[in-house]
C-alpha cells in the first residue's frame, strides 16, 4: 500500500528562522526551497518546514508546535484510498490536488495526522 516514508514536516510560524536552525544550527543541507516550503537531507528521509496556513483550503494541519506529520508516498490514491476506507480507515476532508500533487490525510488510533501522496503528472 505505502511506498515508503517521503518526508516528516513541521509547520512554522517564522520560516526564515526555521530554515537557519535546520540548516545552520543543524547543519542539514537544503534540497529544495519555496516561501511556504523548504525540504532538508537527512538521509534516509526528508524533514521539511512548511508556513502553517499555506496549502490547500480546508486541508487538515497540526497548528505550530503541535508535532510532525509523516508523509508517505503512494503510486495510485485511489487505489491507497479504496483499501485504507476497507479498513475502516476514513480520509480527513477527501482528496487534495495541490499543484503537482494530491493529498489526503487520516488519523491514527491516538489522533496523530497521517498523509499519503501522489504526483499528479
Amino acid at each position: 500500500m505505502f511506498n515508503k516514508v517521503d518526508d516528516a514536516f513541521f509547520n512554522v510560524a517564522d520560516m526564515e528562522k526555521s530554515v537557519a536552525f535546520y540548516r545552520d544550527t543543524l547543519g542539514l543541507p537544503v534540497k529544495y526551497e519555496s516561501a511556504d516550503w523548504v525540504e532538508f537531507d537527512a538521509g534516509n528521509v526528508t524533514i521539511a518546514l512548511r508556513r502553517f496556513g499555506s496549502g490547500p483550503e480546508g486541508r487538515p494541519e497540526l497548528g505550530v508546535g503541535e508535532g510532525a506529520t509523516l508523509v508517505f508516498a503512494v503510486e495510485d490514491m485511489e487505489k491507497t484510498r479504496t483499501e485504507l476506507e476497507g479498513k475502516g480507515i476514513k480520509l480527513i476532508g477527501g482528496v487534495f490536488e495541490y499543484g503537482s500533487v494530491k493529498l489526503a490525510a487520516f488519523e491514527d488510533l491516538n489522533g496523530n495526522v497521517l498523509q499519503i501522496y501522489q504526483h499528479a503528472g
